[in-house]
C-alpha cells in the first residue's frame, strides 16, 4: 500500500482537497456476526522528511477533519495506519459518525461503526511492539468493505498533504 492511500479517499471519490492522494486499499468480505480481523503489518512512509512505521510518529499530529462522510481522525501519532469499516452504499455525502480517539502507545481491540475510522497500526498493543498482544478488530455485521490508509494534514485541518509522501505499508488483513 503506498504512502499516498488516503483512508478518506473510497469509492473512488478524492480524499484530499489537492487530489494528490490515491485510493485506500479495499479489503472485500461478506457481511455477517463475528468478522473479526487481526493484522500484521510492516513497511515506512515518510512524508517530507520523517520515516515513520505503522504505528505513525508519536507526538505529531493525528487529529484530522473527516470527509466523504468518514469520521475524524483523533490520535496521538501521525500518519498510523488506518482503517475503516463500510457497507455496499458509498457514504460520501452522508453523515459521519462520531471519532474514535486512540493512544498510540495503549492502543486497545475495537468494534467501531460503519464509517467511524480506527487505529490499526502494526495490529499489536504497544508502540513498536512487536511482541505485543495482537489486536482484533470486529465488523459491524452489516459491513462488507474494510478500507485501510492514512490520515495526512496539517492538526484539526482535512486530509491534504499526500503529495510528498513516499514509501510503502505491507499489510496483511487476517479473519482468525
Amino acid at each position: 500500500m503506498p504512502g499516498t492511500a488516503s483512508i478518506y479517499q473510497v469509492f473512488g471519490v478524492s480524499g484530499s482537497a489537492l487530489n494528490d492522494a490515491a485510493n485506500a486499499e479495499l479489503i472485500p468480505f461478506s457481511p455477517g456476526a463475528n468478522n473479526v480481523f487481526t493484522f500484521s503489518v510492516s513497511g515506512t512512509i515518510s512524508n517530507c522528511c520523517t520515516q515513520r512505521g505503522p504505528d505513525g510518529e508519536l507526538g505529531a499530529s493525528g487529529s484530522v477533519v473527516g470527509v466523504n462522510g468518514l469520521s475524524n481522525v483523533q490520535g496521538n501519532s501521525g500518519l498510523p495506519l488506518l482503517g475503516v469499516f463500510l457497507t455496499d452504499t458509498t457514504p460520501v455525502g452522508g453523515t459521519a459518525p462520531a471519532a474514535l480517539p486512540y493512544d498510540a502507545n495503549n492502543p486497545t481491540s475495537l468494534a467501531p461503526v460503519i464509517g467511524q475510522i480506527f487505529y490499526i497500526g502494526d495490529g499489536r498493543a504497544g508502540l513498536a511492539n512487536a511482541s505485543g498482544a495482537v489486536l482484533t478488530f470486529t465488523a459491524p455485521p452489516n459491513a462488507t468493505r474494510l478500507y485501510v490508509g492514512m490520515a495526512d494534514g496539517f492538526d484539526g485541518q482535512p486530509p491534504t498533504m499526500y503529495g510528498d509522501n513516499s514509501g510503502s505499508f505491507t499489510v496483511h488483513a487476517t479473519r482468525p
